[in-house]
């Protein structure tokens, strides 16, 4: 980071490898939350749920 720079939470980074020092390269990640509601769990059936969620956020 520069000093006198700002950065927010999510353009913090770790510290690059050898092989990526130099180009420029940034491991950014993303935090997500997943909900089912009782009507979702209702409809895919308590079993499928998870790989249901699992599939839609491979997307």
């Amino acid at each position: 980071e520069k000093p006198g720079k700002s950065y927010g939470w999510w353009q913090r980074t770790i510290k690059p490898s050898p092989n990526q020092m130099g180009r420029g390269h940034r491991e950014r990640y993303v935090e997500t939350l997943v909900v089912a509601d009782k009507m979702m769990v209702s409809y895919h059936g308590r079993r499928d749920i998870e790989q249901y969620i699992l599939a839609v956020m491979n997307i």
